[in-house]
């Protein structure tokens, strides 16, 4: 028997097994019963599906229910991965291709070297495993960004006539300036002719490509395949508490901090878990930082469960057995493509509960489908985070996005932005970035506060908690698994079959290409901005305060001390000099002199002159020396715990380090040998410039200093331990700001918001992820 009467054979089997296979299987049929103008008829279509990576994941799901739908109907296919499958099926056909993983994963940099080109090794891995050339390309995600060299192939594979479908899940230009950034120079990475087919998930997706100038010919909406159980799921006992499940991998926009928000207020005994933990260097930081607030703060919430954890004593690790303990889907992402967890949790016989993307659901309640309880909005207070504290991250945020689009930003776009935001005073928790997040989740440890977060459901407002109870007192699904038709494998095969079928059969003909900035002009253009949809800001350089943040001291403040004196008078007189009756005094006295001489709003004085005047010194004595020691009488001063390990971390990670601070020409002295890795450039001292912290000129001269070193605000840290003096002033020039509170004499008064709050120099270097253990 012949392969190709063999599996046609297989497949009228099929259909009389299963009827809703029909279609596709007529398709396949009709594809290789007739002759074709390009010699193809009698011989299987052969498909390359091509994907950076097989881990767990919505592509990844996508991908093995193609490979079983293609298989099951003779479909002859490969799939062509950057690495190999962690879970192995042995039906579906993998071949790793080097290189085709995303750039900077450790099996991309492994394959560099003296590899072929891209292009020329997946035609020979999908060559040999075909038997010979592909007649269609099946690419995911190639315009992503996830690796620039995926990209570049598909302008040279469109002018060689390739026939492709470019499966664009995801946009760059949808909130990934850092994505688009490693690809906006390849400009033909979207081509269009009846030889190429790009395929996107939703109609809005559809309607941006389309408005960019893509042919309407040359796109289709190609929902992914939902692959329902048989027979459903058991439901837990209605005894059971509450086991949200959370089917994702924590990335940034799957927004884990609503996922705290949700486990704080919902009904005692609840409890969170998420599927996955990222791959993403960044985005796994993250997580460890959510993991620990959720230690600190009891919040019943576990993190990369499958494989690692059971859900109960005597049960299993893996996903299944997580998800058939389960009472409720969770999804509290703020950007989906698809959104495959609404629809799985009706495959599964869970209840979705969730924030509502309308843009997806509005797709699913046409097909009759509701997919349970969903949030538009969570609300909390305005004044919880401060109009500042929104205004400085919304600018930073903006800034750094639009330096990444290479777009000007003008002070209308943030002005608008943040009345959006603001609103009628009450914020959407979603859309805050994660250290506002965590500022919203400590308040909420008051249960005090726990009544007055609200939930937003078309249009109308309730308390949270009580929106919580209800819903989660709810655990059957709006809709049954045979609802769920139209996303069934059997029509994504039919559709996909459908596809290439027509690129087959059209004549070669040379390709056109869309300009892709008119696709981010789309982009952009939607008011849609959202935090956890930007770029994070890189912290490419660290500046810290001294006394009370690497140095241990009194607070500085030049006043008349008695028990100052007789160390000070000693001092003085071992630097040869002859005291006054009252060191403190007289300097206090001076002090006042000088600084209601100046005209600057935040004077400050060089200690080196004061004592010059009080010891009737010549005008060019050398009196640093005697700084450092009547400084040590008066203020003495060691290493703040834990500071010396930390820099060292630092330095050795390459990042310039800096010091802003209000001191005297013994700063440096009193830091002894951890001096050393300062750039000498990034210090700026109170004295040199007569001014004191908070005055924006000191700010402001080191964002100069550091803008040589191509290093903008919102990619440095100032690390300092007073609120008002450090952060308050620093957040208003678009810095980044951690508040140190690691030691008893560090605490300063004020009230401020940083993007970090530091309990330890460890959590600053597991931070800047010098250190997840």
């Amino acid at each position: 028997m012949s392969r190709a009467w063999s599996c046609a054979a297989r497949t009228d089997d099929i259909t009389k097994r299963c009827p809703v296979r029909s279609r596709a299987i007529a398709e396949w049929k009709g594809l290789h019963a007739a002759p074709s103008r390009h010699g193809m008829h009698r011989r299987l279509m052969r498909i390359a599906i091509v994907h950076h990576h097989l881990r767990p994941g919505g592509v990844t799901r996508v991908i093995r229910t193609t490979s079983e739908a293609f298989r099951q109907i003779g479909i002859r296919h490969v799939v062509l991965s950057g690495e190999a499958d962690p879970s192995p099926d042995p039906s579906m056909p993998v071949r790793v291709v080097p290189g085709l993983g995303y750039a900077g994963w450790p099996s991309h940099a492994a394959t560099s070297g003296n590899q072929p080109p891209l292009t020329d090794a997946l035609q020979t891995a999908a060559s040999e495993a075909l038997g010979a050339a592909p007649d269609v390309w099946h690419l995911h995600n190639p315009t992503l960004g996830k690796n620039p060299e995926v990209t570049r192939i598909i302008g040279h594979q469109a002018r060689n006539g390739e026939r492709l479908v470019l499966h664009l899940h995801d946009f760059a230009e949808e909130g990934r300036p850092a994505l688009h950034r490693g690809i906006r120079e390849i400009a033909d990475r979207h081509p269009h002719s009846p030889r190429i087919r790009h395929v996107v998930l939703n109609p809005r997706s559809r309607d941006r490509l389309i408005a960019a100038g893509l042919p309407r010919s040359c796109v289709d909406v190609l929902p992914n395949p939902i692959t329902t159980t048989s027979p459903p799921l058991p439901a837990p006992p209605d005894a059971t508490p509450p086991l949200l499940f959370a089917p994702v991998r924590c990335i940034r926009r799957k927004n884990a901090g609503e996922m705290l928000l949700l486990t704080t207020l919902a009904p005692a005994g609840s409890r969170t878990a998420v599927s996955l933990a990222p791959n993403d260097p960044d985005d796994l930081l993250a997580q460890q930082r959510w993991q620990d607030l959720a230690r600190d703060l009891d919040i019943a919430i576990e993190f990369a469960v499958s494989g690692n954890r059971t859900p109960a004593p005597g049960t299993g690790r893996g996903f299944d057995d997580w998800l058939a303990a389960s009472t409720h889907i969770l999804g509290t992402s703020v950007a989906e493509g698809f959104g495959l967890p609404f629809l799985e949790a009706v495959a599964w016989g869970r209840r979705f509960i969730g924030r509502n993307l309308p843009h997806l659901t509005q797709d699913h309640a046409a097909a009759g489908i509701h997919c349970g309880s969903l949030y538009d909005r969570l609300l909390v207070p305005g004044e919880w985070i401060g109009e500042s504290s929104l205004h400085a991250a919304l600018r930073r945020t903006l800034a750094h996005n639009h330096r990444l689009w290479i777009r000007p930003l003008a002070t209308s776009e943030i002005h608008k932005t943040f009345e959006r935001l603001w609103g009628d005073g009450w914020i959407d928790f979603g859309n805050l970035t994660e250290p506002l997040q965590e500022t919203i989740l400590r308040r909420l440890a008051d249960r005090g506060s726990q009544s007055i977060p609200l939930a937003e459901c078309d249009g109308r407002r309730m308390p949270l908690v009580d929106w919580l109870a209800d819903a989660l007192a709810q655990r059957r699904p709006d809709a049954d698994p045979e609802q769920l038709e139209p996303w069934s494998p059997a029509r994504y095969a039919d559709a996909s079959i459908r596809i290439y079928r027509e690129l087959i059969e059209a004549e070669p003909s040379t390709p056109s290409f869309i300009n892709p900035q008119r696709l981010l002009d789309g982009c952009l253009d939607h008011p849609s901005f959202h935090f956890l949809c930007s770029a994070r800001p890189q912290i490419r350089a660290v500046v810290f305060d001294l006394y009370g943040t690497l140095l241990v001291a009194p607070p500085g403040a030049v006043r008349h001390d008695p028990q100052a004196d007789a160390p000070m008078r000693a001092a003085i007189r071992g630097c040869g000099f002859n005291p006054p009756v009252s060191p403190s005094q007289s300097l206090a006295e001076a002090v006042r002199r000088h600084h209601l001489a100046s005209d600057d709003p935040h004077p400050e004085v060089d200690l080196r002159q004061l004592w010059r005047e009080i010891l009737q010194l010549p005008t060019d004595a050398d009196t640093t020396t005697l700084i450092i020691a009547t400084e040590r009488a008066r203020l003495p001063a060691s290493i703040m715990p834990g500071a010396a390990d930390m820099l060292r971390t630092i330095a050795a990670a390459g990042l310039p380090l800096g010091i802003l601070s209000n001191a005297q020409c013994n700063a440096l002295h009193d830091l002894g040998n951890l001096a050393g890795p300062f750039d000498p450039a990034l210090i700026v001292l109170s004295y040199q410039h007569g001014c004191a912290k908070p005055s924006p000129k000191l700010f402001t001269l080191l964002a100069s200093r550091l803008a040589q070193r191509g290093i903008h605000p919102d990619e440095a840290l100032i690390v300092g331990n007073d609120p008002l003096h450090d952060i308050a002033p620093a957040q208003s020039l678009g810095f980044q700001t951690a508040l140190f509170t690691g030691h008893p004499d560090c605490h300063r008064p004020g009230i401020a918001k940083p993007d970090l709050t530091l309990n330890s120099w460890t959590s600053l270097t597991r931070a800047l992820g010098l250190g997840l253990g």
